[in-house]
């Protein structure tokens, strides 16, 4: 497997988007996992949101994934309908102490938060918001999938944590074999350029952490020369490159 990521302020003082990567290795094989979250409700509420939703996911992986997939990893089954069921409770109790933060502020403060498990072969992914999550093709980025659902338009978001009460992810599963997932917030893809991202997201191009990282840089420099205003962050896990 893969990893890499990109993670530019952009035009803006400050970084409200959150990134989290983590790997162990279980007897059953590699345990990936990745966040990312894009706080809202101006740069200090907005860091706060997204730092504290990743916090939560990092202690949830380590106290409550890697025990579950250690329990059940050889049934897929009853995996997949205990990680949909633990990740669920977590999101609701994120919504709900931001909420309270939020209360407490009297101030709005909110984020997108989408967080992405890989293992055996499989992904299962979580998200609220409009980040969005991108299967990429193994030797060449075209053709592609989005695989989230936006929850919002040009006038805001319909769904996030904190802000309101429709706190619930939408969840996906499938196959990953040897293909890429691109997470990222909406300062990566809104400037979307079809031959950019061809050339930089080429399956063979993406062999080591190092070039990956530079093809998510060379994307968020078109991105900034374009005049996006918000920030860049992606994260991308894949298979075999080249």
């Amino acid at each position: 497997m893969k990893f890499g990521y990109v993670y530019e302020t952009g035009k803006r003082a400050e970084n409200e988007d959150a990134l989290l990567f983590r790997c162990s290795l279980l007897s059953e094989g590699e345990l990936w996992f990745a966040a990312v979250c894009d706080g809202m409700g101006g740069m200090k509420n907005g860091m706060e949101a997204s730092a504290f939703c990743v916090r939560e996911m990092e202690a949830w992986f380590d106290r409550q994934l890697i025990p579950c997939i250690c329990t059940c990893g050889k049934h897929k089954r009853r995996l997949e309908e205990i990680i949909r069921s633990k990740g669920f409770m977590l999101y609701r109790q994120m919504n709900r102490e931001l909420f309270e933060k939020m209360r407490m502020a009297g101030t709005a403060m909110g984020t997108t938060a989408m967080m992405c498990i890989l293992y055996k072969g499989r992904y299962y992914l979580f998200h609220i918001g409009d980040s969005r999550t991108y299967l990429l093709g193994r030797r060449n980025f075209f053709p592609c999938k989005q695989i989230t659902k936006d929850h919002g338009n040009e006038r805001g978001l319909s769904r996030c944590l904190g802000l309101n009460r429709e706190w619930k992810p939408d969840f996906y599963s499938g196959l990953i074999r040897k293909n890429g997932l691109l997470l990222c917030t909406d300062g990566f893809f809104r400037k979307y350029d079809k031959d950019i991202w061809k050339r930089c997201l080429d399956g063979k191009k993406l062999k080591c952490e190092t070039g990956i990282g530079k093809r998510l840089k060379e994307i968020a420099a078109y991105n900034i020369r374009q005049k996006e205003g918000d920030n860049i962050s992606a994260i991308y896990m894949g298979g075999e490159g080249g």
